[in-house]
Formats: structure tokens, C-alpha cells, sequence
């Protein structure tokens, strides 16, 4: 009887024990289910600048200021901003590279709070991945557009998403800022297919036109936008913080033949209602180095922008030199300083025919010609130093050659004159 007890009171207490135990995995296992009803949502991502998709309209609202300058050695230039149109522009679908380093912030659609925020980073394909509750949220993503640099943020999980616009980020005309937010997320949404990033601020670039032909150039556009934007994160808009001006060094490649039309990379900047700038240009192979001053242009955000600088050669005076010299003399004269015979700077002994520095100037007969068919003289012409190191921009211009008259017609006329 006793070894019955002992049995009836064992069994039972052993089946006691799984029953406790089976209820105990259970509850555990419910509330693991709890804990990890997330899951994970992949997205294309890609990016791209604003346009106005009616190319006539906008073609009309953006029209160019254009600014004209002449200088000296027969330069004139011609520069304007343009709107970069589709095909020149990021308006067509654009992937972000692999490894970007992007802020997501998870918000709870019902209660307009922030769930949770992940740090994340395109995969080689061009996607992101990103774990959501199942309950209805949606997610913002915020990038420097950058494989270095992750965003950081004073916001935290839990706050109200009202608390964004008191918690700006300060942000760096350097920094490509890029934003995009998904529709709403629900429990049965599986795929939102592309996420695209718009950008909070411009970008500029220069294409230089040289007829004559560069290898490259450096430039400073100066006072071309704000150093800084505060930025509020979770509603994707930037706010200059006006104070100093931004400085874009936009600079070519270096070509080893040379090219006539060349473009500078592209750099942000934080716009302003007006830009008037100065544009400091070095033309590599030329020793060009020249300031073109008020260009301007109401740069909008997440728009990008051509600032175009057209060179040409004046071919009244183009291959003038501001420089004087001795007739048919190698070298041009230097002020003060007087040569003697056998320096380059000094004149040819051959007076009958020009092989130096002469050799392209106007014959006797073509001065009869440029005077019969008229001079004009100017105030304010292309400077040219004199042999003694004054500077001068006054003399003469004359008709293009094909208007000059014939020499027949010059002797007809001076016997009429006599």
C-alpha cells in the first residue's frame, strides 16, 4: 500500500510539474511573439532634383540674366544660370551608392510618435531594409548622401513628432542633404517599391565654352548661398540661417588635349532669395585669370543649376597684346628700359620686310585701305601698355577686313580729294 501511495503521489506531482512547465513555454513564447511581432521591409531607394515637367512654362520662368564683360587681349565673355533641364539633370531615376549611410526614423502613425530610430545602410543592390511593428506607422529617411557620415539627432524614441520643428539639425552648405518619406505603412503592406530622396538643398556647376580651346579650369563663385540651414528632419524642410555667405569651388578636370566646352563637378549650397555673385575664373593653359561679376540667379532648393561662361575671341583684335615693341623686334618692350642692339626687345635692322613680332601686322596698303574705309576712336577700348609702362585703353577700331575698300578706289578718291 505504501509503495502505491509513494507511486499515486510521485506521478502526480511529476505530472504536475510538466503541466507547469508546458504552461510556463507557452506564456514565454507568447510573450517572445509580443516582443518581436516586427518584421523586415525592403525598399529601392534612388534620388532625384526637381522639375517642372511643362518644359515650355518653365523654360519661360527661368529665363537668363545674362551678364557681359569685355576684357583686354579681345576677350568678351558672356555668362548666365540656367536650370538644368531632364537631361541634364537627376530627374530621371538615379541609384544611391552602395554603403550610404541613411537615419531612419520608424513613427507610430496613430499616436504621431517616434516608434524607433534605426541607423541603416544601402546594401549593394540599392536597397534598404528596415524592421517595422505590425501596427500602422511610416518611416522617414534622412542621409548626408554619404558612404562616411551617418546623421546624428537630438530626437529620441517616444518623443511627439511635433517636438521636430524645436529640435533642427544644423546643417553644412557642404552637405548633400537628402530626405524621403514612405506612405503609410499598414500590417498587410509588403511591398512600397521605390523610396526616392529628394534634395533640401541646390547644387551648381559651371560649363565653360572656349572657342580657343582649354585644358581645364579652376573658379570660386563667391557669396553664392548661406554657410548654414537649420533643418527639421522629420518634415524635410531647411531654413537658411542667414549670416555669412557660402564660397562653391567648382573646378574641371584636367585634359591633356584641348577641349572647347568643359564642365566643373557639381556642389551644393543652401540657396538664398537672391544670388549676386562674382565668379573667379583661372583658365589653365591660357593664363586667364578673370572676375565676372554679378551673376545671379533665384536659386530654389532641390533644384540643380548650369551657371554657363561663354569666351570668345574679339576677331577685331584677337592675338593683340597689350604689350609694345620696337618695329619687328623678338620680345616686347620692357618700360624704363631701353635696349641696344642685339637684345630681342630691340628693332629689326630689316625694314623692308616683317619675320618677328610684325610679321602679321597690316601692310602700307592695308593702312590705306582701314583709313579709306573709316576708324573709330574709343575712350575706353582694350587696356595696352606704352613703352614706357603707362597703361592705356583708348584708340582705334576699324571695319572688319572684308569691308576694307580697294586701292583703286583709294587713289580715285584721293585724286577727287586733290
Amino acid at each position: 500500500m505504501r509503495r502505491r501511495n509513494l507511486f499515486n503521489i510521485s506521478f502526480r506531482f511529476l505530472l504536475f510539474t510538466g503541466i507547469f512547465l508546458s504552461s510556463c513555454s507557452k506564456n514565454d513564447l507568447e510573450k517572445e511573439n509580443i516582443a518581436s511581432a516586427t518584421r523586415m521591409l525592403t525598399f529601392n531607394v534612388s534620388q532625384s532634383f526637381n522639375e517642372n515637367p511643362d518644359e515650355s512654362a518653365r523654360g519661360l520662368s527661368v529665363k537668363p540674366d545674362t551678364v557681359h564683360q569685355q576684357f583686354d587681349m579681345g576677350l568678351e565673355v558672356e555668362a548666365f544660370v540656367e536650370e538644368d533641364k531632364t537631361d541634364k539633370s537627376r530627374s530621371n531615376i538615379e541609384t544611391i551608392a552602395a554603403g550610404t549611410k541613411v537615419l531612419a526614423f520608424v513613427i507610430d502613425a496613430v499616436y504621431s510618435k517616434i516608434y524607433r530610430i534605426q541607423e541603416l545602410e544601402v546594401t549593394s543592390d540599392n536597397k534598404l531594409i528596415c524592421e517595422v511593428p505590425d501596427f500602422a506607422t511610416y518611416i522617414v529617411f534622412y542621409s548626408y548622401n554619404s558612404t562616411d557620415l551617418m546623421p546624428s539627432t537630438t530626437l529620441k524614441e517616444g518623443d511627439n513628432i511635433s517636438a521636430a520643428s524645436g529640435k533642427r539639425n544644423m546643417e553644412q552648405y557642404t552637405t548633400d542633404v537628402i530626405w524621403a518619406k514612405t506612405e503609410l505603412i499598414t500590417t498587410n503592406t509588403t511591398n512600397l517599391g521605390t523610396i526616392k530622396f529628394a534634395h533640401l538643398f541646390s547644387r551648381a556647376r559651371i560649363c565653360l565654352h572656349c572657342d580657343i580651346g582649354i585644358s581645364g579650369f579652376t573658379s570660386v563663385l563667391n557669396n553664392s548661398g548661406w554657410l548654414m540651414a537649420a533643418v527639421d528632419m522629420i518634415n524635410g524642410n531647411a531654413g537658411a540661417v542667414e549670416g555669412n555667405r557660402s564660397s562653391l569651388h567648382l573646378d574641371s578636370n584636367e585634359f591633356t588635349s584641348p577641349q572647347t566646352i568643359i564642365y566643373s563637378s557639381y556642389k551644393t549650397l543652401i540657396p538664398s532669395s537672391r544670388l549676386w555673385g562674382q565668379l573667379n575664373l583661372i583658365i589653365n593653359n591660357t593664363g586667364i585669370t578673370r572676375t565676372i561679376g554679378n551673376i545671379n540667379c533665384n536659386f530654389k532648393a532641390g533644384y540643380s543649376y548650369t551657371i554657363h561662361v561663354n569666351i570668345k575671341n574679339n576677331k577685331i583684335v584677337a592675338g593683340w597684346t597689350p604689350n609694345y615693341f620696337q618695329w619687328d623686334a623678338k620680345a616686347p618692350f620692357l618700360p624704363n628700359k631701353i635696349p641696344t642692339s642685339g637684345d630681342d626687345s630691340y628693332h629689326s635692322d630689316n625694314t623692308n620686310s616683317a619675320k618677328n613680332s610684325c610679321i602679321g601686322c597690316p601692310s602700307f596698303e592695308d593702312a590705306q585701305r582701314m583709313l579709306n574705309s573709316g576708324v573709330y576712336w574709343d575712350d575706353k577700348g582694350p587696356s595696352w601698355t606704352a613703352y614706357d609702362g603707362t597703361s592705356y585703353s583708348t584708340g582705334f577700331w576699324v571695319m572688319k577686313k572684308s569691308k576694307w575698300g580697294g586701292i583703286q578706289e583709294i587713289s580715285r578718291r584721293v585724286k577727287i580729294f586733290r
